[in-house]
């Protein structure tokens, strides 16, 4: 080779793919050959593989994760091929296929075009004198073509050229005039498929997209965004530099990227016209340190954001990223970064495949785990930074995030302590904002620094957007600290203790904590939550600290306590604080050092003695008797964490008079001698002074009322001193005693010039002189006064005022109005002008004070309701009285917000005193204006309304309490919302919580979801009756009462529909004035200023009629119109537009209001089981009544269904426990009318002894048999009337008066609800009121004439229980709503004689029937009307059976199905069965799951069946029918032609040899069978019983996932061979390997009836699918074919593409159907599509082709495209998961334009980008046959969603495209 290579290899080293190449940067003895792959180490790597070979995903997966492996492609060039890495685009580098350039630069010649589109290949920009030059590729395979340029400042079209000239090389140039395309200004250069005619010099910018072009941006002078996003969507203008070259700019298309419109390919190169471009080698600029930004929730987006603060392209060599998980403390994946750089504004986005924009390094999905883990940035040139360093590394750390969820702290805490050492972990919180979240650093670029992240929305490659800052908290001060490491007593603790307003957030505030031993924070701790109502915040690890400590920080022995308002991540070690950031601080060091870090502007040195005068721990507490930031305000006493400090007081107060020697030895380097410390007037210093010598814990605080003298270095001290108890104040006499002053003579007896008197000697001393200044120019007045007076007198008694002096008194007394308040005028007299004089000043001074309070007062209100014209209304009064200058106004006008201009107006009104404020109050408080009536009322009326609803929630409080307070966000209401019962919707789901639908806090129930979305207006939320609607509305109501929920609605109006059915007609201003009275002025309340809020609860008991479609409109509150149409026009926006409106309704009824009025849908969630369990131990506690509840619940399934409606969950329990305490635990409720009935039976006993007399109990009764039947009479004509509500006129109508209201019963089951509208009475639930119905009916049917359901109407006469009971189910299935199921449920309930003994003595029974016979007529009652009968978990026995026999045996009986499973039937009610089953005609299925017929049992049913040839579905499961009973049903299998389906029965295999109709067999083996039964219509394993019966003509067998493999395929092959009726197999995950598929492939050359044949997910690689593919060429008769998921690569791809030349009837073929996450392994690759594709050309039969994530790219779907041109048969093409690429998009778009057989193509995920998805869009102009198209996950766009929508919508209508 030449150039002679460094290092020699062997010849044929280097080999073809799959393989890779790996640079490594270690020790050579590490790596050897055969050793496994390894990124130990590793600095570069490049995995290739060919066409054919494939298989490199391995390699690809350590060496070079996230980037697909390299296909070499042999037709690139004709000689000699070389894999060069090459600059794409920008900051983009991947490999490509060149010529080789060894020694040399790398060719990186851009692609061609194509011979139908031309490409932008260089680009002059001129200016001056030079021309401008465009060169392009020519396209001689389409035309015309037209070049354009267009100015980038107006958007028009500058130049219009044909391209119809001579070419040189393929190459195309034209030069453009000098006045366009210039260097220093912006435009853009485009081509299209059009003529100059289609694009006038002149015209504005086209929306057709261009085939290419080129947009710059001069320096300064960008292009409009609409034309850079029109021409070059996603892509940025190219950026000119600032200096314009002498012969302008030449830029050359360099990048070899294949997509076009990307002005990032162009770099400045040489001109070379007709030429080849000469394109540079990129240089690439080194440089480090990186910022993350964690992933959010959603899991198809996740990524990290890496950020370098130069802001542009730097290489990331040595950089790793490592992921670590809290479960082991060590890194789950290891990326290295090296090779990759940022983008030119410094950004590095590594995420999955999904997010947009597509990431520089892609990881697989779900890589980037959920918290407790972590994300660090290591600096690690020689290898994974886990290599050289045990456990967590730290050597190399650049930075690290540390995230958890809710829960997981402690999980987390070893990261953190490495990691992040100080801080806790940063918490992934769902809820902060409604859609997407991430991690964002916000606060400045401090590393490990996780104070500075905030939870924002998602923004890859770009500035975050973080959250609005808080305001910074007021009056927030440190008050006490404590360390554990001060004293060794058991009770010292660390903790740090804040005190201010109570209440006060402390959002933004971090406590940061310094070791004087270390240069940096022991602890950072940003503070969440709010000062405690006593006004104190503790953190630390204390008992009652509202914030823990992070793990191992604490307060250390010297140190800092800072507390700050950290935005911007200030409060650091080696940061100087400003006063803006700083709150407060304390110093407790003698190290320098800390105040340089520390700004001492608001802190100084605090070093008291850390003594506790008592025996006990000690804390530094501050006290308030000095400067609140002064170290004077410190002192050490006795900790007193949430509550007052203990401070030095008078009451321990002590007169000393000492006098100290010197100290032999200095302190805090002042020397021993006592006057430096006074002549620096160093308080503290003189206190320690003092404190080394006395020893009894003083400190300056202690000082301020003593004064100090030094003489001869002697200390002086005398006065008073404070001390904390008598103990100290003992000491310190003590210490007086010990060193008086008296005993030191001359030394200490004379104050000297150096005395020193303390602050608060010296502050007494200056308030004296001051008190003396103000007495002596007092007295000087004074005596002025006195001998003016007594030089002029004056009798203003007596005097006769003149014109002039009356003039005089009037002009003052003018003057005093202005400043006096108007309602306290004086009248004015002349005799009183003297006293008014004299006391003017101050009552001014008042006024001014009281008319200034007024503003501030509502100065809120001013800036909330203030309108624009109300505003100039008062600026023209203002300047019509002279208030107001125009000066003023203009700088009031040039605010940019209004409310800037009402806060300027307050302002210069304020600073101009009373009388203009006494205007601005005048105009206001006397203006109509809504506006002026909000300003002046609105705190007082929501004050007001607020304590009104306060109380109406507190005297109506619920029994239950909200289990969450989460809404689930529905996107509408379901069929079987709308269509079924309460009752039967909740039985139907099984309480299953749908963890799918989004939840929303009941607090954001009226905020948007997003911040481009508006708030609902009309909210509707759906619940069953009893989930707890109402108290819901009650929590809002009671929370926004408390100012604890939304904060910005002025009022909350809650209604009922239970008040507004007892209204007529009225207004929307009168109702409100009905409903609350206490509001003076509705028109304020509804006005467009306020937000309001209107609730109407309970949709479902409103008994107007709401239509929307004839309502008349009416959009005036004032008008009177019926209450239908007022809530019509209220929820249609006619009335009140701006008021909020929130409906609660059940949801059968809640569809009464159309969708299109509806913004938002919520779903009340109701009881888990977890919440039913927490409900028990709540309320049923006692005795372990809970316990036995729930093993009762979990017992009988329907009653635990109930138990998620939480009304009726508290009636179930409170029954239970009462038939508990009956002593009846053996006899407990199964069925909902059992339950019922004790219920019933409950509350007429309640509050009575139990085992009273049977007289009185008699007695008791008589008044609540009464009642009994009453209510039931009024419930029953209600529920036909759809009423749920009753007044005491609908009561009295029933019998029902107050009386026997008053009874327990009455009290029990009735609810009575007042307001001030209306007084209404209800059941306690809907189903309470549905069981009284029905013990209404049940005992009325026995002796009515008439049809009861006519109540005021004479019918034909019903005679008989039978005939009403009849009637009732005719009438229930006549209800399409479902409304009486539930009734007719309890109906048939009753029939039961157990259930009616609860109610015996409140129901008449009647006396002459026994039980059996009322059974049997109620059941051939029942069975003479219905066609299905399920009598499932009612205890049945065999009696029952009996009667049940004899009805199944009746002429009339209709009935079809009958379920009795878990019953206890043993073999003699079989026998009963038995025999009605010889003569039964009806009877299609019967179910006995779960009975006890056993073997004995089953061989008589046998029996029946081989002569019954009716019956096609028996169900006798769990029922141990042995051996015996298979063997019985064995034989009736050989007989019974009939039979569809038979479960559970095993050992039956030989009967199939003789039976020749069974449809459906569970659980028995089969092949053997299969020989000789051709007639079997559908087996499986694991079918849903749904599936019993299949269509007679489909022969199915379904033996998914059942590990069948190779040995099982052997017997089953085997009857397949001689098998002729079989038309389906599945044989899904079943483990098949390659010997079974052979064994499958020899029973195919027999077989000719089997049609479908299913392998998915097995084991079959290319030898067993290849010997499938030779048997199809022969079979004529499989029509579908599911080979996905088996490991299918090319090979045998091209066998299969063999056998489809030879077979004309395969219809479907599934390579990858499912999901794209499975389909890895079926990497057939281009080389076996294009297999595929040529046998398309000749196959005619193929109609569906699945080719999902099979590693596609271009050249397989130009293959596909081809093939397409001529094949006519294929009606469905799957190409999900691919990488299709432009390229292939155009080639399947020319396609289409002549297919006309294809009617669904799925390309989604394919990598089209916008161009592509507009090639197909485009070719729907020549394509009318298709009618789906799924381009999702291909980076449309906007723009280009609109143009394909544009060209579906012009040329084909019909087609439904997924974009």
């Amino acid at each position: 080779m030449l150039p002679k290579p460094a290092i020699l290899l062997p010849p044929n080293t280097v080999q073809n793919g799959p393989d890779a190449i790996a640079i490594y940067h270690s020790s050579a003895a590490r790596y050897s050959e055969k050793m496994n792959v390894t990124a130990v180490g590793l600095v570069d790597a490049v995995v290739y593989m060919s066409r054919r070979s494939g298989g490199a995903e391995y390699l690809a997966e350590i060496l070079t994760p996230g980037e697909p492996v390299f296909v070499e492609d042999d037709t690139a060039h004709d000689g000699d091929e070389s894999i060069e890495r090459c600059l794409l685009s920008e900051d983009r580098w991947g490999f490509q296929v060149s010529l080789p350039s060894p020694g040399q630069r790398n060719n990186c010649t851009p692609p061609m075009s194509s011979a139908f589109a031309p490409l932008i290949t260089e680009v002059r920009l001129g200016g001056g004198q030079v021309e401008g030059f465009v060169e392009m590729t020519e396209a001689p395979g389409a035309g015309p073509f037209v070049l354009v340029v267009l100015d980038g400042r107006t958007d028009r079209v500058s130049v219009s050229k044909s391209l119809d000239m001579h070419t040189t090389n393929g190459l195309v140039f034209f030069t453009i005039d000098k006045n366009y395309m210039k260097g220093d200004q912006s435009g853009a250069v485009a081509v299209y498929q059009a003529t100059v005619m289609d694009f006038p010099v002149g015209s504005a910018l086209s929306q057709i997209q261009p085939l290419d072009a080129f947009v710059f941006a001069g320096p300064g002078n960008r292009p409009s965004p609409n034309l850079t996003e029109t021409l070059v969507p996603g892509r940025q203008p190219y950026q000119l530099s600032n200096s314009l070259r002498e012969g302008g700019f030449h830029l050359s298309r360099c990048g070899v990227a294949t997509w076009s419109r990307d002005p990032g390919v162009f770099w400045e190169a040489p001109q070379t016209p007709g030429q080849l471009n000469q394109c540079p080698w990129p240089k690439i600029c080194p440089h480090s340190s990186v910022n993350p930004n964690t992933p959010g929730t959603a899991e198809d987006g996740e990524y990290i954001e890496l950020w370098h603060p130069s802001a542009r392209r730097v290489s990331l060599q040595g950089i790793w990223i490592l992921l670590f998980s809290a479960h082991n403390n060590k890194p789950y994946r290891e990326i290295s970064l090296s090779g990759h750089f940022t983008t030119s504004k410094g950004y590095f986005l590594l995420g999955s495949d999904r997010l947009v924009p597509a990431p520089s390094l892609r990881l697989p999905p779900n890589t980037i785990q959920n918290g407790p883990d972590a994300v660090a940035l290591y600096r690690s040139p020689f290898g994974p930074p886990s290599v050289a360093q045990r456990g967590i590394p730290t050597k190399g750390l650049l930075d690290a995030v540390v995230y958890r969820q809710r829960g997981s702290d402690r999980d987390a805490q070893e990261l953190s302590k490495a990691l992040t050492p100080g801080q806790l972990p940063l918490l992934e919180d769902p809820e902060v904002l409604p859609g997407d979240e991430a991690l964002s650093r916000c606060r400045g670029l401090y590393p490990f620094d996780l104070s500075a992240f905030s939870v924002a929305p998602p923004t890859p490659l770009r500035e975050n957007s973080c959250p609005r800052p808080p305001p910074p908290p007021e009056g927030v001060v440190i008050s006490e600290v404590s360390s554990r490491y001060w004293t060794n007593h058991t009770q010292q603790r660390g903790f740090v203790e804040l005190k201010g307003p109570p209440m006060t957030s402390l959002l933004g505030l971090v406590l940061s904590v310094f070791d004087q031993d270390h240069r940096g924070t022991v602890m950072a701790l940003p503070l969440t939550g709010f000062i405690d109502q006593d006004g104190f915040y503790i953190v630390g690890n204390v008992s009652g600290a509202d914030q823990t400590f992070p793990e191992s920080s604490t307060v250390p022995i010297r140190g800092a306590v800072v507390l700050c308002y950290d935005l911007f991540s200030v409060c650091r070690a080696g940061t100087p604080l400003t006063n803006s950031s700083l709150r407060d601080v304390l110093v407790f060091s003698d190290r320098k050092h800390l105040l340089s870090f520390l700004s001492t502007t608001r802190g100084r040195h605090v070093i008291p003695a850390l003594r506790s005068v008592e025996d006990g721990p000690v804390s530094l507490s501050r006290c308030s008797c000095c400067e609140v930031r002064s170290p004077l305000s410190w002192t050490s006493s006795s900790p007193t964490p949430h509550r007052d400090n203990l401070c030095p007081s008078a009451a321990f107060s002590s007169n000393i008079d000492i006098c100290l020697s010197p100290m032999a030895t200095d302190w805090h380097g002042y020397s021993g001698d006592c006057s430096s410390l006074l002549q620096g007037k160093r308080i503290a210093e003189v206190a320690d002074y003092l404190e080394q010598r006395c020893h009894c814990g003083l400190s300056a605080l202690y000082l301020q009322g003593a004064n100090f003298s030094c003489v001869s270095g002697w200390l002086r001290v005398w006065g008073n001193i404070q001390a904390l108890s008598d103990h100290q104040k003992a000491l310190i006499i003590q210490t007086s005693h010990l060193n008086p002053s008296s005993s030191r003579g001359d030394a200490c007896s004379a104050p000297t010039i150096d005395r020193y008197t303390s602050a608060a000697s010296a502050l007494g001393l200056q308030i004296g002189l001051v008190i003396a200044v103000f007495l002596l120019l007092g007295l000087g007045v004074a005596l002025f006064t006195y001998f003016y007076r007594k030089r002029r007198p004056l009798d203003y008694y007596t005097m006769e005022l003149s014109e002039h002096a009356e003039g005089l008194v009037m002009e003052k007394k003018a003057h005093y109005e202005n400043f006096l308040d108007r309602s306290k005028l004086i009248m004015w007299q002349d005799d009183c002008y003297i006293d008014l004089q004299s006391s003017s000043s101050s009552q001014a001074s008042q006024v001014d004070t009281e008319d200034n309070g007024w503003i501030e007062q509502h100065q809120e209100q001013f800036c909330r309701f203030l309108t624009s014209s109300f505003l100039e209304q008062i600026l023209s009064h203002l300047k019509s009285v002279n208030l107001l200058s125009s000066c003023e106004e203009a700088k009031i006008q040039r605010a940019d917000q209004l409310q800037d201009q009402v806060t300027t107006l307050t302002a210069i009104i304020s600073g101009k005193g009373s009388a203009a404020s006494n205007v601005l109050r005048d105009f206001v408080e006397k203006s109509d204006s809504q506006v002026a009536q909000l300003i002046i009322n609105h705190d007082l009326m929501v004050q007001l309304h607020r304590e009104v609803l306060l109380r109406r929630c507190e005297e109506h409080r619920d029994k239950l309490n909200i289990p969450s307070l989460s809404l689930l966000l529905v996107e509408g209401l379901s069929d079987l919302q709308q269509k079924e019962h309460d009752l039967m919707q909740v039985q139907a789901i099984r309480g299953a919580q749908r963890s799918s639908l989004r939840e929303l806090s009941l607090t954001a129930l009226l905020d948007p979801l997003t911040r481009a979305s508006m708030p609902p207006r009309v909210s509707l939320t759906v619940g069953v009756a009893g989930v707890g609607k109402t108290t819901w509305i009650k929590h809002l109501v009671k929370l926004w009462s408390q100012g604890a929920a939304c904060p910005d609605i002025s009022f909350v109006l809650p209604l009922s529909f239970c008040e507004l059915n007892s209204l007529e007609k009225l207004s929307t201003e009168r109702l409100l004035k009905l409903a609350f009275p206490h509001l003076p002025d509705p028109s304020l309340v509804l006005s467009s200023h306020c937000r309001t809020l209107l609730i109407l609860d309970g949709l479902d008991h409103f008994r107007g009629t709401l239509n929307f479609s004839e309502a008349a409109p009416c959009n005036d509150p004032k008008k009177e119109m019926s209450i239908d149409e007022l809530i019509t026009n209220i929820i249609r926006g006619n009335l009140l537009p701006h008021v909020a409106v929130w409906v609660t309704s059940r949801p059968g009824v809640a569809s009464l209001i159309p969708g299109g009025l509806i913004d938002r849908v919520t779903e009340i969630p109701g009881f888990s089981q977890k919440d039913i369990k927490q409900f028990l131990n709540n309320f049923f506690s006692e005795n372990d009544y809970d316990k036995m509840i729930w093993a009762h619940l979990e017992a009988n399934k329907t009653l635990m269904s109930l138990c998620y409606i939480p009304a009726i969950c508290w009636i179930v329990a409170d029954t239970l426990k009462f038939v508990m305490q009956s002593g009846s635990q053996s006899h407990l409720p199964r069925t909902c009318t059992e339950l019922f009935a004790h219920f019933c039976l409950m509350k007429a006993e309640a509050g009575e002894p139990r085992g009273r007399e049977p007289v009185k109990t008699e007695l008791l009764h008589v008044s609540n048999r009464k009642l009994l039947w009453s209510l039931g009479r009024l419930a029953f004509y209600a529920l036909l009337r759809h009423k749920y509500t009753f007044s005491e006129q609908d009561l009295k109508a029933y019998g029902i008066d107050q009386s026997l209201l008053q009874c327990s019963l009455g009290t029990g089951v009735l609810i009575r609800e007042e307001s001030l509208i209306s007084i209404v009475y209800r059941f306690i639930h809907l189903s309470i009121h549905e069981f009284f119905a029905a013990i209404f009916y049940y005992i009325s049917s026995k002796r009515a004439i008439f049809d009861l359901f006519s109540e005021s109407t004479v019918t034909w006469p019903k005679i008989g229980f039978q005939n009403h009971f009849k009637n009732a189910f005719q009438y229930s299935q006549q209800e399409v709503s479902g409304h009486f199921d539930v009734f007719v449920r309890f109906l048939s309930g009753l029939l039961n004689p157990h259930i009616l003994k609860p109610l015996s003595a409140l129901v008449a029974l009647w006396k002459d029937d026994g039980s059996q016979k009322a059974w049997q007529r109620a059941l051939y009652t029942v069975c003479c009307v219905v066609v299905a009968l399920w009598l499932e978990n009612n205890q049945f026995k065999d009696d029952v059976m009996e009667l049940l026999g004899s009805i199944l045996s009746a002429k009339d009986c209709h009935i079809k199905k009958i379920s009795l499973a878990d019953n206890s039937i043993s073999n003699k009610g079989a026998t009963s069965l038995g025999r009605a089953l010889l003569v039964n005609r009806t009877l299609t299925s019967l179910n006995l799951r779960s009975n006890n017929i056993g073997s004995k049992g089953m061989r008589l049913l046998a029996e029946a069946l081989k002569t019954n040839q009716v019956l096609v579905s028996v169900n006798v499961q769990n029922n141990g029918i042995e051996e015996e009973g298979a063997q019985a049903a064995a034989e009736l299998l050989k007989c019974n032609r009939k039979l569809v389906s038979l479960k559970r029965v095993r050992k039956i295999a030989e009967a199939l040899k003789t039976n020749r109709t069974l449809k459906k067999l569970m659980s028995c083996t089969l092949a053997e069978a299969l020989t000789t039964n051709h007639t079997l219509l559908f087996y499986s394993k694991h079918s849903p019983p749904s599936a019993a019966v299949q269509l007679s003509d489909i022969f199915i067998v379904q033996l998914q996932s059942n590990s069948i493999s190779n040995k099982g395929m052997t017997a089953l092959t085997e009857a397949l061979r001689l098998n002729h009726g079989l038309l389906s197999l599945n044989l899904r995950e079943n483990s098949i390997g390659v010997e079974g598929a052979k064994n499958m492939a020899q029973a195919l050359y027999r077989n000719c009836t089997l049609q479908e044949l299913d392998l998915t997910a097995n084991l079959l690689h290319d030898e067993g699918v290849q010997a499938i593919a030779d048997a199809i060429k022969f079979n004529q008769s499989l029509i579908s074919l599911n080979l996905q998921w088996n490991f299918i690569k090319s090979p045998a791809t091209q066998a299969l593409a063999q056998a489809l030349l030879s077979n004309k009837t395969m219809q479907f073929w599934s390579k990858a159907k499912g999901f794209s996450s499975f389909l890895q392994e079926n990497a057939i690759g281009n080389e076996g599509i294009v297999y595929l594709a040529e046998s398309l050309k000749s196959n005619t039969s193929l109609q569906t082709l699945c080719l999902q994530g099979v590693s596609a790219g271009s050249p397989g779907a130009v293959a596909l495209a081809d093939s397409l041109i001529t094949n006519q048969s294929l009606q469905t093409l799957d190409l999900r998961g691919n990488t299709v690429g432009i390229e292939g998009a155009k080639a399947l778009a020319n396609a289409l334009k002549i297919n006309r057989s294809l009617k669904s193509l799925n390309l989604q995920e394919n990598c089209l980008g916008m161009d592509g998805a507009i090639f197909i869009a485009t070719a729907l102009k020549g394509n009318h046959q298709l009618s789906y198209i799924n381009l999702q996950g291909n980076g449309v766009g906007e723009s280009g969603a609109k143009v394909i929508s544009d060209a579906i919508r012009s040329s084909a209508p019909g087609c439904v495209v997924d974009i």
